[in-house]
């Protein structure tokens, strides 16, 4: 019969350590909690291989492939995420405060999953939340709000479901989007943001995944294995992006703007006030806009794309600074209420085909 270790470390000052802190492994289990955790060259606390604690109030916590619940610390000011979660890490992150990091707030990266609810994440250099390569988390109930870049970056190869964050003045996008497929974003508040409120764009940032590629390379010299394991989040099966019941207001750019090559669908959005058009559209792949509202936006309301066909069904187009609606291709539209606009409700640019369906 193994030993199974339970740890409880209260109250230290753990600092200056030539790697990490404090390591969780092989199934440990046990309370770290009430420590001042800092300045150390790796990670502050670092969970593996099926450990499971309880981490409170402790500083920067920084995950490989463990569990264990990351609850109610301060996480500020770290030279790289101020929580990652790697290589099959599956941990839950809740109500803690994690702002000012040079880098991602909280970073999920290659295979990573878990729960992250119910934080503030606040004023860090990347995006509050950044996900990629194989990962699928749950991200729900947070505020995000003054990073000097993104809300949320779902990079290539990312999954999962972001619900019911308030997600407000970033300097970039509030979700920059460069997957689509098994992604549901849903009841989202996605305000005041420097660019978009939403963002599905084919290119990736070079830079970024640069560094990344860079971390990963560095925490693989430590050597451990993928556990997959008693994950807590089940994958979006559907091979789209489902945008649906979210709010995205007052944002300096474009509402949202889906420039890629996987299926979006939009439905029951209310997109409105936005300081450029509401929805604008240059993908190459199908889009279905369905019961959105699109609203006093200060250019057009809804651009389609010049690249592939788009389904308009059912939404409410009112009072939009250009037009309300413009066709650059093939576009079914039925069943629309659109008025108010300064300019045309519909314009249909040379060469598009569309039909158009009275409800």
């Amino acid at each position: 019969m193994g030993l199974v270790l339970q740890a409880v470390i209260l109250k230290n000052k753990i600092h200056h350590c030539r790697t990490s802190g404090i390591f969780m492994r092989l199934a440990a289990s046990g309370l770290i909690a009430g420590n001042d955790i800092h300045s150390n060259n790796e990670a502050g606390i670092d969970i593996r291989k099926n450990a499971d604690p309880l981490v409170q109030r402790s500083g920067v916590v920084v995950l490989g492939s463990g569990r264990g619940q990351i609850k109610k610390n301060d996480i500020y000011r770290n030279q790289e995420a101020g929580v990652y979660v790697l290589y099959g890490g599956n941990p839950t992150i809740s109500e803690n405060y994690i702002y000012e990091g040079r880098a991602a707030g909280v970073a999920v990266n290659a295979g990573g999953r878990g729960c992250i609810i119910d934080n503030v994440i606040r004023g860090n250099q990347w995006g509050g939340v950044d996900i990629r390569n194989g990962s699928c988390p749950l991200v729900a109930g947070n505020s995000i709000i003054n990073g000097l870049s993104d809300g949320i970056v779902v990079g290539l190869g990312g999954r999962g479901s972001i619900e019911s964050n308030f997600i407000s003045g970033n300097g970039g996008c509030g979700l920059w989007m460069m997957a689509a497929k098994h992604l549901y974003i849903h009841g989202n508040q996605i305000s005041n943001s420097g660019h978009c409120g939403v963002m599905l764009l084919n290119k990736s940032a070079s830079a970024m995944e640069s560094h990344l590629g860079q971390l990963l390379t560095n925490v693989s010299r430590h050597s451990f294995p993928h556990h997959d394991e008693g994950a807590v989040v089940q994958e979006p099966r559907t091979n789209w992006a489902t945008i649906q019941y979210n709010n995205i207001f007052n944002n300096n750019g474009n509402g949202v703007v889906i420039e890629i090559k996987e299926e979006v669908h939009m439905l029951y959005n209310a997109v409105h006030g936005n300081h450029r058009d509401g929805i604008l559209m240059s993908q190459e792949a199908p889009v279905l806009l369905q019961s959105n509202s699109v609203t006093s936006n200060h250019g057009n309301g809804i651009v389609t794309s010049s690249q592939d066909k788009v389904r308009l069904l059912g939404n409410g187009v009112y009072d939009n600074g250009n037009h309300g609606i413009v066709c650059r291709t093939t576009c079914d539209v039925e069943g629309n209420d659109v008025a108010g606009h300064s300019q045309a409700s519909v314009l249909v640019e040379a060469g598009a085909e569309v039909q158009v369906f009275l409800s």
